[in-house]
């Protein structure tokens, strides 16, 4: 009726798809934005509402974040459409709780995807949801206080899961992990997220054939636990570790010879030749490689190549004459790279992000003399020199993205040189380079048609708007943009929707000198908008932006 159209559109803004099921699989007949959408439909077009009643159509539901989605309003949706709906994404709906668990609960036994990320519900809650959907492919969940018990209920009720993604904090999983190994053997993606939990908690996995994709956070595992992973996920072809990790758990890895992508959030540093050589040489499927040096690490360049290390948390370094502490690096100690570039041929993606210095540079003097010839993304920060970063230069015909950034000794040398090789490059990551004049900003233009990922911000700080204005006015490609610091005014907005504007979806306008008259002009120019930062939510020139692009997503969070 039109009352409760009324009522739930007070309380629920979302985006629902509708599918077709049939022999062949489902196919997306359309999807709908915006309650008021679905009012109006009721009234013009019988045989849609029809439709959407169907037993044939699958009814998926994607609520946007929004702060002011209730219980109440969901509550009444999920009865609307009840055992049609298969999948509810309540990702980041602060409000959303345990009411609409019980809803679907109760009249959703054909649930097959279900997001609670961000969401305040309670475990009891979950666990009856879980029991009264055994058709459940897809759970991702925030923090989970009861871990063990959580999984061994999932594993009992949900054989056919596929993806898990979830937070554990208790102590022992060992048990909630061997029963989800043992009766979920469909799963092929899990993300782990761990708080305090037991060492060597991942030996309670038992066999996954079927798993392709592991991520784990907050949680280093010891080389034991990376041998037994090798021979319970023989067939893993992603492996994210964002803890540090040791040298002897790194040599561990090579047995996952069947790995595409590999991110190791924090490696040891110095990396010792021998072990890097074996680490290197034992991924032939390879296609993406992440390595990072910890983020709390300490370096002070001494005497030209030595380097002082210190472990401490953000703590300031002190330099010490002590030959014990001093770590002494050498182009040499990258020589691995050649044994990755031998034997990972499909590498498409690599990214070595090291402390500042001389290892930067030590680095990209053993890039440039490997041959990558399938190599389209490349990251380098930290401190690259402009003679350093003009090695690279034969690389750049091939790369699709670079991302170049916290490099504030690079000079528009390299950014010219970036232009004239850079034939292919669409996406362009210049942040952090103070030293760029307009001769590099100028050079950009030649590059502007094709780019559609532009950042130039925390840099670029010698730019003119005038040269900014022109480098924007060819770049009618661009869907992600981040402007330089206060070169960027209400002109060069003007200047930027005109080229892009309806491509346009992320853009930031922090430490710029945009007014409000900008932020209005995007809400009429950029109706694709998904992000915009750097603004005050609650300015009446956001609240504009957000009537006008539906897909805005609220940026300026907590």
């Amino acid at each position: 009726t039109q009352s409760t159209w009324g009522s739930v559109q007070r309380f629920v803004i979302l985006k629902m798809s509708l599918l077709h099921v049939s022999d062949d699989g489902l196919t997306q007949i359309c999807t709908f934005v915006g309650l008021a959408g679905l009012m109006h439909l009721s009234h013009t077009s019988r045989s849609v509402m029809s439709m959407l009643k169907s037993p044939s159509v699958a009814i998926h539901l994607d609520f946007v974040e929004h702060r002011d989605i209730l219980d109440e309003g969901v509550c009444i949706l999920i009865e609307k459409w009840a055992e049609q709906i298969q999948t509810v994404y309540f990702t980041a709906c602060r409000r959303v709780g345990s009411k609409s668990l019980m809803s679907l609960s109760l009249f959703c036994p054909r649930l097959r995807k279900l997001n609670l990320i961000g969401c305040s519900v309670e475990m009891e809650a979950i666990n009856e949801l879980i029991e009264k959907t055994p058709l459940l492919e897809e759970l991702a969940m925030s923090e989970c206080c009861d871990a063990d018990e959580f999984l061994l209920t999932l594993s009992e009720s949900c054989p056919r899961l596929e993806v898990l993604v979830f937070t554990a904090s208790d102590e022992d999983l060992r048990e909630g992990l061997k029963a989800l190994s043992s009766q979920c053997t469909s799963l092929r993606a899990c993300t782990l997220f761990f708080d305090q939990v037991d060492p060597n908690a991942l030996l309670g996995l038992q066999s996954l054939p079927s798993l392709r994709k592991l991520y784990l956070h907050q949680y280093s595992p010891s080389a034991a636990e990376v041998r037994h992973l090798s021979e319970v996920c023989a067939h893993l072809t992603s492996l994210h570790l964002s803890e540090p990790i040791s040298m002897d758990s790194m040599k561990a890895l090579s047995v996952f010879t069947r790995l595409e992508r590999l991110e190791l959030g924090r490696v040891p540093f110095p990396l010792p030749l021998d072990g890097m050589r074996v680490f290197a040489s034992a991924f032939p499927s390879l296609r993406a490689l992440y390595l990072s040096a910890p983020s709390y690490s300490s370096w002070v360049e001494l005497e030209g190549q030595s380097l002082l290390y210190s472990d401490g948390f953000r703590n300031p370094v002190r330099v010490y004459h002590d030959a014990s502490r001093v770590v002494q690096v050498q182009v040499s100690d990258f020589e691995w790279i050649s044994c990755l570039a031998s034997s990972s041929p499909h590498l498409e993606e690599l990214s070595v992000s090291l402390p500042e210095g001389k290892p930067n540079d030590f680095l990209c003097k053993c890039l440039a003399a490997c041959y990558f010839p399938k190599l389209r993304n490349l990251t380098l920060e930290n401190g690259v020199t402009s003679a350093s970063a003009l090695l690279l230069v034969p690389l750049l015909p091939q790369l699709t993205e670079l991302w170049l950034s916290s490099c504030p000794a690079v000079e528009d040398v390299v950014v010219q040189a970036i232009a004239q090789h850079g034939t292919r490059l669409k996406v362009l990551i210049l942040s952090g380079l103070p030293l760029i004049t307009d001769l590099g900003c100028r050079a950009l233009t030649a590059l502007g048609p094709q780019l559609e990922h532009l950042d130039m911000s925390y840099g670029f700080e010698l730019v003119t708007t005038k040269c900014l204005n022109e480098l924007l006015a060819a770049c009618v490609k661009l869907t992600v943009f981040r402007p330089p610091g206060l070169c960027f005014n209400d002109s060069s907005t003007e200047v930027l929707c005109g080229a892009c504007g309806p491509r346009l979806r992320e853009m930031s306008v922090a430490e710029t000198s945009v007014t409000a008259r900008s932020i209005y002009k995007l809400g009429d120019s950029a109706p694709a908008l998904e992000n915009l930062d750097g603004w005050n939510e609650d300015d009446d020139a956001f609240l504009y932006v957000k009537a006008k692009c539906r897909r805005l997503w609220t940026a300026c969070q907590d």
